[in-house]
């Protein structure tokens, strides 16, 4: 518990210059979704992330179900949010259920192209918060599982695993929306 209140510590308290020290918390199993979504409301202008899988359920418990909806409200206030998801099979069905519902949210969905998996776990908001770490977001990884995970404030590193990501996103495909209620939707 004390390191979930450094975490918030880190994100609630430090103001946000480049000056500043570089400060990190551990972040153990089921102690990440708190902290993520917090982060994705408090961001201003982007939003990167790319995640091996990201699985969401039905029902008002379902973790992974409420970062998506987050991740959507946020590209709906103005943020640019992108999410990088394995499109490969066996997980590849299940992060284009996902990718379909950001989608149609407002969110940039992509699925990297190449001969091995994105396997990458990694959030950037605003070039200056980084998640970094062995978390999916599947319901089982933020809530029962044995997880370990990384919240970093450091302005320079954000930037260089944004910059990774973009990366990552050039030889990506971008997931094609069909048309929902006479409107097409991006």
């Amino acid at each position: 518990m004390a390191r979930v209140a450094l975490a918030a510590l880190l994100f609630c308290a430090l103001p946000v210059v480049e000056a500043e020290p570089r400060e990190s918390a551990l972040i153990a199993d089921a102690a990440l979704p708190g902290l993520l979504i917090s982060g994705i409301r408090g961001a201003r202008s982007t939003i990167t992330g790319a995640y091996y899988l990201f699985k969401i359920g039905r029902g008002s418990r379902n973790i992974p179900a409420q970062v998506a909806a987050e991740l959507v409200a946020a590209a709906r206030r103005g943020v640019e949010v992108t999410i990088l998801l394995e499109g490969k099979n066996p997980v590849g069905r299940t992060n284009r259920a996902t990718a379909l519902f950001l989608a149609r949210g407002g969110v940039k969905v992509l699925f990297p192209s190449g001969r091995g998996a994105a396997h990458v776990k990694a959030l950037v908001i605003d070039d200056r918060l980084l998640f970094l770490g062995s978390h999916n977001l599947t319901q089982s990884a933020l809530s029962r599982n044995s997880e370990l995970s990384l919240l970093v404030q450091d302005p320079a590193l954000a930037r260089e695993v944004h910059a990774y990501l973009n990366r990552l996103a050039a030889r990506s495909s971008y997931l094609a929306v069909p048309r929902v209620q006479g409107r097409e939707r991006r």
